[in-house]
């Protein structure tokens, strides 16, 4: 069988590797702010999920701070009891040639290894002159083999902005068989146009020490077909890939980027045969409008019947507060996904401007951030729970609205990242708050 046709199921349906979809009750949730970052040599900036090993250690990014001021790789350990404060550590300092301000997750394998995405950074031949650091790159960070020692940092690929794209701003998946897949954005938020993205495959070495091998499966060459994927990517069990493009799709939606569409949902099938083409279908290109989502910035997620969520940045009941969306796969073959708004932001106290990736949790809820809204627009996490019979409406409860203020700065603000389960709570972080207005990572539990 080909081994492209094996995915890793696990990776499809949850947010990190060795995490568990535990159940969590939507009453009396406590909010937890378990760290500060400081803005420089504990860096700031965190935008990306966190991941946790089976030790309840957590792993993430930043966009900036450390010894370069261009980001770093940390980790956040429990207290170990009587003692009652996490503790941060940082992993790895990123210095340009290796990488330079992640907006991404990390993923982790069964040995302990990280590995990530910087937007920016490397010594690639970059073919967009404009970007004077690199155009980003695939990184692995392995732990030290001395407890104490120094964690080692690898480049697997630099990006060239040619037919491979660049600027990758999402966490990486494994398949089975150890490869990862991602996706470059092609550009960023700021809406400037280098090229419309790329879906790409890493396959490690076949001996230790050789080079990782780099595959674009697809390109995005149209704007119909989708442009700026920012999102990670998610497998379902066939070894089909799902996932988002910011913009591209309908170029006569309301709202859209530039004239250039409101976004899409996208399926890849791989090849029948090996080295044939990856395949993409259009599931669903947004209107924008009152009516359907706008720009999708967060990745999709399955669930085992699949069922997959997702959530846009724009559009719904108000035009710009996003929505929480649903596709259900064709009942026939060849038959149309079923799409459905399931949420719209915008109303008094919601939260608004949702570019997390969402997460399902046990009793079929869906969890996830937005990075407006609240009372004081710093953003929500919230939870849609199903309804009880088919047809009946999808329920919101806003399990934390962050109160970050100038006389408030135990909370942090403005969460990026999703939310990860981890022994029945929940954890993320915020890009912004906290005393030094930098961020913060936080648990809620029930």
């Amino acid at each position: 069988m080909d081994r492209k046709r094996i995915p890793d199921i696990f990776q499809s349906i949850c947010v990190a590797a060795m995490l568990v979809l535990c159940a969590f009750t939507a009453s009396a949730q406590t909010e937890r702010t378990i760290f500060h970052f400081n803005g420089t040599t504990t860096s700031g900036g965190p935008q990306g999920n966190l991941i946790a090993d089976s030790a309840g250690n957590f792993y993430g990014t930043t966009w900036a701070g450390g010894s370069n001021n261009l980001g770093i790789v940390y980790e956040i350990s429990p207290p170990a009891p009587p003692a009652t404060t996490w503790t941060q550590t940082i992993l790895y300092n990123f210095n340009g040639p290796n990488g330079a301000q992640s907006t991404a997750g990390l993923a982790i394998d069964a040995a302990g290894n990280l590995y990530g995405t910087t937007v920016y950074g490397g010594n690639g031949p970059c073919t967009v002159v404009a970007v004077v650091i690199g155009c980003g790159v695939v990184f692995e960070l392995s732990p030290p083999a001395v407890l104490g020692g120094s964690w080692t940092e690898s480049v697997l690929y630099n990006f060239q902005y040619g037919s491979d794209s660049g600027a990758p701003r999402a966490a990486l998946i494994f398949d089975h068989a150890g490869n990862l897949y991602g996706t470059a954005s092609g550009s960023g938020f700021d809406g400037t146009f280098n090229n419309g993205g790329s879906v790409f495959e890493l396959s490690p070495p076949a001996l230790p020490g050789g080079s990782w091998t780099e595959t674009t499966l697809f390109s995005f060459p149209l704007a119909v077909q989708g442009i700026w994927p920012f999102a990670r990517l998610a497998f379902d069990a066939s070894g089909n890939l799902y996932g988002t493009a910011y913009a591209g799709g309908n170029s006569r939606c309301t709202g859209g980027t530039g004239g250039l569409g409101c976004g899409l949902v996208f399926q890849l099938a791989p090849p029948s045969l090996p080295g044939g083409n990856w395949t993409e279908t259009v599931l669903h290109a947004f209107a924008g409008g009152n009516s359907d989502g706008a720009n999708p910035a967060g990745a999709v997620a399955i669930n085992p019947s699949g069922t997959i969520v997702g959530t846009t940045s724009k559009g719904g009941s108000s035009a710009s507060g996003g929505t929480v969306f649903a596709l259900r796969p064709p009942s026939t073959s060849g038959g149309a996904w079923a799409y459905q708004t399931i949420h719209a932001f915008g109303s008094a106290g919601d939260g608004a401007d949702s570019r997390s990736d969402v997460t399902w949790g046990g009793g079929r809820s869906i969890y996830g951030t937005t990075t407006a809204g609240g009372s004081l627009n710093n953003g929500v996490v919230f939870e849609i729970t199903p309804p009880a019979s088919p047809g009946s409406p999808w329920t919101e409860t806003i399990l934390h609205d962050f109160l970050y203020s100038t006389t408030n700065h135990a909370d942090g603000a403005v969460p990026a990242g999703g939310v990860i389960i981890r022994d029945g709570e929940l954890f993320g972080a915020t890009t912004q708050g906290g005393p030094n207005k930098a961020g913060t990572v936080y648990g809620i539990a029930p």
